[in-house]
């Protein structure tokens, strides 16, 4: 009779952070596409407050159903209080409420959060790509030099091609070892594709590195376990040394520095925004308010057309750089030490598979901004969901 209490309160627990992340997500989706232009304030409001009730239903989730240590709420408890002060130093509730899924993760099996996103992103991404093509929002287009890049429905190219990228990721993931070669093809094709469309090189790369890994993997049958062993070292060095150097290029670039002059060209001038951002507003220990202006959506786009009178482009697009800049240098330790054990945890599974979708997430993130973007990056929560309780190890 206990047993099955538990079971039934285990399922109530679930199904509440799923449901709840579910809406979460297609909330977020939703802001990285053209819909939201077309929505009125009231609604727009609406959505808002019903992301703060989802965050409460989680929090109610935790409270009420799961069970930590006692070590554990000595740790959850000041990062709680710390995640509402970034939030209210920086004005961007994206850590808070990142925070909160991940805590609510707990005993949530991955591969459940793996197929919300999977098929959400999926049918999300066909919808949004229809509504462009038939005339129900605007299809944005930009140039670099002479070739043409679209949107397809979505704010920003780029956007387009890093929902594809994490989608093909996200497949891999769960589904490890089993990926076909009909599935690889698939992958590679629908890569192609999406770069002819958004001439995105970053997302293209990242997509052909995971598509070849797992296609050398299931070729040549590698010993998972021993390639992890010789390796796990270095992988571990990686998830710390990435966000440290992106943010200390970025910190130390100077225009009369060749080296750097070339790394910056090859990032797209990232350091050079970045450290323009870094020189304006220094660093902070708790976050600060920092106001950008990008590319993305139609006033970003006439920006880059030079159509704007003043405009001036000032985003940060490194996911490590902008939450060290944003949420404050002791929100970046956190993430580099999350970073660190998060990669010893995915290297303890002794799954390939994982670890290198993971390595190249961190990869993409020193250059593009979606490492703590549940809408695009599902991988923390995925993560975090197993570090409890391996339901699936």
């Amino acid at each position: 009779m206990e047993e099955e209490f538990k079971s039934t309160n285990r399922k109530i627990a679930t199904n509440m952070y799923l449901y709840t992340l579910f809406i979460y997500f297609v909330y977020s989706f939703l802001n990285t596409t053209m819909f939201t232009s077309y929505l009125s304030s009231n609604i727009n409001r609406a959505l808002k407050y019903m992301v703060v009730v989802c965050v409460f239903v989680v929090v109610m989730k935790v409270i009420i159903f799961d069970r930590f240590k006692y070590k554990e709420l000595l740790m959850l408890l000041p990062l709680t209080i710390l995640m509402i002060y970034i939030a209210y130093k920086s004005g961007d509730f994206l850590p808070a409420t990142v925070f909160t899924f991940i805590v609510g993760a707990k005993e949530v099996e991955f591969r459940r959060i793996l197929n919300i996103y999977i098929y959400s992103a999926i049918i999300l991404s066909l919808i949004t790509i229809f509504s462009s093509k038939i005339g129900l929002i605007e299809n944005l287009t930009y140039f670099r030099g002479n070739t043409l890049r679209e949107a397809w429905g979505f704010v920003y190219p780029t956007n387009f091609s890093a929902h594809i990228f994490y989608i093909i990721a996200a497949i891999a993931l769960k589904k490890e070892n089993k990926v076909t070669y009909i599935e690889i093809i698939l992958f590679f094709v629908i890569s192609i594709f999406v770069n002819h469309i958004t001439d995105t090189r970053l997302d293209f790369i990242a997509s052909i590195i995971v598509i070849f890994s797992i296609s050398f993997i299931k070729l040549f049958k590698i010993n998972e376990k021993k390639f992890i062993l010789t390796n796990k070292n270095l992988l571990k060095l990686w998830a710390v040394l990435a966000p440290l150097g992106v943010t200390a290029l970025t910190i130390e670039y100077s225009v009369n520095n060749h080296l750097l002059n070339i790394i910056n060209s090859l990032l797209s001038n990232r350091l050079y925004f970045g450290n323009m951002a870094y020189s304006e507003y220094g660093v902070s220990i708790f976050g600060q308010k920092i106001i950008q202006q990008g590319f993305g959506g139609e006033s970003g786009q006439l920006g880059a057309m030079n159509t704007l009178i003043n405009f001036k482009y000032s985003y940060i697009d490194s996911s490590f750089f902008r939450a060290f800049m944003m949420y404050g240098c002791l929100f970046f330790v956190i993430l580099v030490v999350t970073n660190y054990f998060v990669m010893k945890k995915i290297i303890n599974s002794g799954n390939i598979i994982p670890v290198i979708i993971f390595s190249v997430t961190i990869a993409c993130s020193m250059i593009d901004q979606h490492f703590l973007e549940i809408a695009y990056n599902p991988m923390l929560l995925v993560v975090c969901s197993c570090i409890d309780k391996e339901v699936n190890s």
